[in-house]
């Protein structure tokens, strides 16, 4: 994935980067390599990169486990989408961590769901790297990378005006990942869908083996991670 990336990147930018007079090919290259350290190996793609590497590692080396029963959320359905209703939604103090450590919130997303929506999902998850945000597939099938990673790049922007190819912008750090693997491993058919997992430390498996809690719908994520820690996972 992290090649496949770079050589969609190496091309864009070769394609717009054509040499100038006096200037050699080798100074060419060595300005659109640098242009890709400072739009690809930025921190939140690296956290990106990290992530699909953690997972194809799972995949080719991990156990395979054929039966799994999913865990649902206490008081949830599948197929019934809830919200928060009469309850007080969970405010963290200033400073105060949601998440304890170990624990993992998946949000299971698409483009296909509205732009407000999604925004406000990165936004209660800032400053939470343990909140991952999870597409089944790239935008337009897997021969076409570009507009998922448009769509990823303008989903982290805090400023929606900015524009991160052009200008330096303030992003959401949150990972955003292509992972139809997580999507089938937790049943998710619809989406938004979260999956709450109290414990999952260094664990080299399949997160779908441990305890977990899933909740189709779309609640404030405070208010579904405080609901998931008042369950027993025992």
């Amino acid at each position: 994935m992290k090649n496949i990336l770079i050589l969609v990147l190496t091309a864009v930018l070769l394609s717009i980067s054509p040499v100038s007079a006096g200037e050699s090919q080798a100074e060419n290259i060595e300005a659109v390599a640098e242009r890709i350290n400072n739009l690809y190996f930025s921190d939140e793609w690296q956290s990106y990169l990290q992530n699909e590497q953690d997972r194809l590692k799972i995949e080719v080396f991990g156990e395979i486990i054929e039966d799994y029963i999913p865990q649902e959320f206490p008081g949830s359905r599948p197929d019934t989408p809830l919200s928060a209703g009469d309850d007080e939604p969970f405010s963290p103090a200033p400073g105060e961590t949601v998440l304890p450590d170990g624990a993992r919130v998946l949000v299971f997303i698409s483009s296909s769901m509205p732009d407000h929506l999604l925004r406000t999902y990165l936004e209660q998850a800032d400053g939470q790297p343990q909140i991952q945000f999870v597409m089944r597939g790239f935008i337009d099938g897997i021969t076409k990378i570009m507009p998922t990673v448009e769509f990823i790049a303008r989903l982290q922007l805090k400023d929606q005006n900015c524009e991160p190819f052009k200008e330096e912008c303030a992003m959401h750090t949150n990972d955003v990942s292509v992972d139809p693997e997580l999507f089938s491993q937790f049943d998710i058919t619809q989406v938004p869908a979260m999956v709450y997992l109290p414990h999952v430390g260094t664990h080299q498996g399949l997160l779908s083996e441990l305890p977990h809690a899933v909740l189709h719908g779309d609640p404030p994520l405070s208010w579904f991670i405080a609901r998931a820690q008042e369950y027993d996972y025992e």
